[in-house]
């Protein structure tokens, strides 16, 4: 019997659940198990952030993914599950290829292009799934939908990247890549399986694709142009701590590869869930932007803690409990984060209008990874993480002008001229 997810909430869930695992265990790879493979290697703060940040790059370039996904109306297979299924083919390839390169500072240019063109085909997957999202989740269901996304895409970051690394010590980079290519590639089973609408089944926006008038329509929405600069700026706080962060564990405090592995191969997937599962339902009873100001003061807080707390940073106890009141709240965040953007999104142009604001967002990321470095360098850690602090604080301003239920209407409403 043929399954639609447009019919199956179930469906939905496990659909946008195993892509987002998918693209966790590439981020896991790329921004936590690369970064500590560079830092063991022994290259600087600022050498190892713009090379994560390359790493990064084909995420903020993303957007270019959205107009071909949405110039393309769909056949028999769907609109977006084409796009999704070569995106997870891609990536498990070019992660089995990263499997074959010695890892070694003579191969570390083999390895950035491999790592950047598996991000690559991660993004391809993740704007069809993200356009998938739009196009099929209703509004009261949004916060539920990422809760999962975000939950899975944590247990993802999990397993790829703190967990693999700690493996490290006792099985060969090589047998674990080559694992991890083939779990993603069985995870492509669950989009195999299902189709996206049933035959003649037609969605809110219609036939509606991306054309000049859609974009002018979607544009001239003063708010969405707010919007976008929230979305470049709402990272930069919690962006900036990620490179100083992991070179306290790994350099300042000399941490090992199997307590790095227990902090976020364990303790990371826990919060992660729970984080995640909590912001979705209160996403769902409160609002997106009401939890992304919540969550974002809540990580104000805690990097203004580690800043002022120097004195324990010795002490495990106190650095796993502050990573798990840190990152429970960023999941919180980011789980709210995702349904204020496909809020705000229209669903003719859903791959490519969501792409842009994810690309804004990573673009932040991206300079994060470079920025975060050389803050570290040129202020220490305690300057560092209170300057994060602050910056958490004045990036939450733009969104008081940002109402996704009134953008949202202006998109459903009629062509000018359209019948009634």
């Amino acid at each position: 019997m043929t399954r639609y997810l447009s019919g199956s909430g179930w469906w939905r869930y496990a659909t946008f659940g195993a892509m987002n695992l998918s693209q966790g265990l590439l981020c896991g790879l790329a921004f936590t198990s690369y970064f500590f493979l560079l830092t063991d290697l022994k290259l600087t703060p600022v050498q190892v952030g713009a090379a994560v940040a390359w790493a990064r790059l084909p995420w903020a370039f993303k957007l270019l993914w959205g107009p071909i996904l949405d110039r393309y109306v769909g056949g028999a297979q769907g609109r977006r599950r084409p796009f999704i299924l070569a995106g997870q083919f891609l990536l498990g390839a070019f992660v089995l290829a990263l499997a074959a390169v010695p890892k070694d500072a003579e191969w570390l240019g083999v390895i950035a292009t491999l790592v950047f063109l598996a991000s690559t085909a991660a993004t391809l997957q993740n704007v069809a799934i993200n356009g998938l999202c739009v196009d099929l989740v209703a509004q009261n269901e949004l916060g539920r939908t990422n809760a999962v996304i975000w939950a899975t895409k944590s247990i993802g970051v999990a397993i790829g990247g703190g967990a693999l690394y700690a493996a490290t010590a006792y099985v060969p980079w090589s047998v674990l890549l080559t694992a991890l290519a083939l779990v993603i590639w069985a995870l492509t089973i669950i989009p195999l399986l299902v189709r996206e609408r049933a035959p003649g089944e037609v969605s809110e926006h219609g036939t509606r694709r991306l054309e000049f008038a859609e974009l002018r329509r979607t544009f001239s929405v003063p708010r969405v142009w707010v919007a976008l600069l929230a979305a470049l700026l709402v990272p930069l706080g919690y962006g900036l701590l990620s490179t100083p962060y992991q070179f306290l564990l790994r350099d300042q405090l000399q941490w090992s590869k199997e307590l790095i592995g227990l902090l976020t191969g364990v303790l990371d997937p826990l919060v992660g869930v729970a984080g995640s599962l909590t912001g979705g339902f209160l996403t769902d009873r409160f609002g997106a932007r009401r939890i992304m100001v919540f969550a974002s003061l809540g990580m104000a807080a805690t990097m203004g803690v580690l800043a002022l707390c120097s004195d324990c940073w010795q002490s495990q106890g106190f650095m796993f409990t502050w990573y798990g009141a840190h990152f429970i709240v960023q999941y919180l965040f980011g789980a709210g984060l995702l349904a204020f953007f496909m809020s705000l999104s229209n669903p003719a142009i859903g791959a490519t209008h969501i792409g842009i604001y994810f690309a804004l967002n990573n673009l932040c990321y991206t300079f994060c990874d470079w920025g975060g470095g050389k803050l570290l360098a040129d202020h220490g850690y305690v300057m560092t993480f209170a300057i994060c602090a602050v910056v958490q604080v004045a990036v939450m301003v733009p969104l008081l002008w940002c109402d996704p239920q009134r953008v949202r209407a202006g998109f459903l409403l009629p062509h000018k001229g359209s019948a009634t």
